[in-house]
């Protein structure tokens, strides 16, 4: 969007620059036409021209102006809308931080061993044994061993009960 609109403010620049040199040629052809004593008719036409043009610089400018306002909302556009994702990212990463404090301190309560605790993180966070046991370079049976003690400690039924135990209070 503001590439475009770059695009077009210059080109709205060079016809005003075009459309200024116009002007400037037909009124020293005017002048010129009034020193050699032309005609009223041609003068007048050659005037008339030279108004049209001015209109139409008049409405360029207007025109310019308008494009660099909107140029200038969507910069200022642009910065809050980067603000304000800056500060829902610091949030998001303080709430994670927060999270990620809780799951272990619960994980502590549970008394959970370390590879209890990093199965049981990766459970909660919708993988499958055999995608633990790939993660972990383990075998699937011992990721489902980890699982049903992970789960035995907690006092849970099963893999959904985990994450819901984690989860329910946001829903």
């Amino acid at each position: 969007m503001t590439t475009t609109m770059f695009k077009k403010t210059k080109q709205l620049i060079l016809m005003s620059l075009a459309q200024l040199m116009i002007i400037v040629l037909i009124m020293v052809d005017v002048y010129d036409d009034y020193k050699e004593n032309s005609s009223f008719l041609h003068i007048s036409m050659e005037l008339l021209l030279s108004g049209l043009a001015m209109l139409t610089l008049f409405f360029l400018t207007k025109s310019w102006i308008s494009q660099n306002q909107r140029l200038k909302d969507a910069k200022i556009q642009i910065n809050e809308q980067s603000e304000h994702i800056s500060y829902q990212s610091q949030k998001l990463v303080a709430a994670k931080k927060d999270f990620q404090q809780v799951i272990n301190e619960q994980f502590k309560r549970w008394r959970l061993s370390k590879t209890e605790q990093a199965t049981a993180l990766l459970l909660i966070k919708g993988l499958s044994h055999l995608e633990i046991a790939k993660i972990r370079s383990l075998k699937e049976k011992t990721i489902r061993q980890q699982a049903s003690q992970v789960y035995q400690k907690a006092g849970l039924s099963g893999r959904h009960a985990l994450s819901a135990w984690f989860f329910e209070d946001f829903l």
